[in-house]
């Protein structure tokens, strides 16, 4: 689908390009999941053609994945601050959401029993 993998001795597998189901992709391929990601200068598809609009840097699942399944980080390389900004800007309303619903002053205290799994049947 896009993205391209290459393993290293120095730093083991690094992909240039996330694109969508990036980790799929390593998985049905055999191949590690990388820990290491370049994200593009271009950061979404702008030719015309069926990929018109895709993002090419979905980076959200390779690093919780690396940080869940693996129990590691992950490293993107950028090119720029602003696209770090922005990078870190997504990443902090996919963790903690939107920051205007934040509490950070005063939280909303919560019991264990808040998150049980009492599903309906």
């Amino acid at each position: 689908r896009g993205g391209v993998s290459v393993d290293t001795k120095a730093v083991g597998r690094v992909q240039f390009g996330i694109p969508p189901e990036t980790i799929k992709d390593s998985m049905s391929l055999g191949i590690p999941v990388p820990q290491v990601y370049i994200v593009p200068v271009e950061r979404f598809c702008r030719e015309m053609g069926p990929a018109l609009g895709v993002n090419l840097s979905e980076f959200e699942f390779p690093a919780y994945f690396n940080f869940f399944v693996y129990k590691k980080r992950c490293m993107l390389v950028v090119d720029s601050h602003s696209a770090e900004e922005n990078i870190r800007r997504v990443f902090s309303e996919t963790l903690l959401g939107p920051a205007q619903f934040r509490r950070e002053d005063n939280p909303i205290a919560y019991e264990e029993e808040d998150f049980a799994p009492d599903f309906p049947r």
